[in-house]
């Protein structure tokens, strides 16, 4: 294609369309999927208004220069598919293996699951965890009933409003742990480009709280001590403490 003098025009990378609702939708090629082999593409909605194709044109424009520097997520997979090559090329005895698959199976399938890993960034993270340290169960704050039986029946002091318990501190770093290592193998498998994890606030280790020892414990302990420096004391005196001491006998004519 050439302009009105005769030089030839760069082709333009991407494509917007109008859909139904009058919204525009860009679109850019940016690859083939590692995980399908399928042809890859960025994809944004841009709502109908005024401004509409100005607004689409810098999306798509934003869009090619994620491609270029890299940015872009390569795949059109879900965190449900990561999780699931990570668990099949995970190196880890059978009882880690246990403990993984039910975090993730508990916590990560059902709230971020289905999400692709092209909509990840440090917000999602970021109330991901916050749901979590929120309520275990991922009631999202909404109160309800929790009956002591499923069907009808007649309701008794055992049905009461649920109190929402936060997922333990513990807990929630081993949620991070399986996050963190899909996330490094993702990047190796080129997947991703940059892992949405790294600005995400990374939940805080459990505090310490160490328990003294029980009173016996503490007397032992004492009493080593106390050992030890009678031993140290005898050194320090040339007495030779490894040997059985022997008897001091007073010089002749003095007894």
């Amino acid at each position: 294609m050439t302009d009105a003098g005769g030089r030839r025009q760069k082709r333009q990378r991407g494509q917007i369309e109008t859909l139904p609702s009058d919204a525009l939708r860009v679109k850019v090629y940016a690859g083939v999927d590692p995980l399908n082999g399928r042809r890859h593409y960025l994809r944004e909605t841009v709502p109908a208004g005024l401004n509409a194709e100005a607004e689409a044109e810098k999306v798509r424009i934003r869009l090619v220069n994620e491609i270029n520097e890299r940015r872009n997520p390569r795949t059109s997979a879900t965190v449900n598919q990561l999780m699931d090559r990570y668990l099949e090329l995970l190196n880890v005895d059978r009882t880690i293996r246990e403990r993984y698959e039910s975090v993730i199976r508990t916590h990560i399938r059902p709230l971020i699951g289905k999400t692709p890993l092209a909509r990840l960034d440090a917000e999602t993270f970021d109330a991901f965890y916050r749901t979590l340290r929120t309520c275990r169960s991922h009631c999202g704050g909404r109160k309800f009933v929790e009956h002591r039986t499923e069907g009808e029946h007649e309701c008794t002091e055992k049905c009461r409003p649920r109190e929402c318990k936060p997922l333990s501190t513990g807990t929630l770093r081993k949620v991070h742990w399986c996050l963190s290592g899909a996330f490094k193998d993702a990047l190796r498998w080129n997947w991703i480009t940059v892992s949405p994890l790294d600005r995400a606030e990374v939940p805080k280790a459990p505090t310490p709280n160490p328990q003294p020892p029980p009173a016996e414990a503490a007397a032992i302990v004492n009493e080593a001590f106390q050992g030890l420096a009678l031993g140290h004391a005898r050194l320090a005196s040339g007495d030779d403490w490894r040997s059985p001491r022997r008897a001091v006998r007073a010089p002749l004519g003095l007894a």
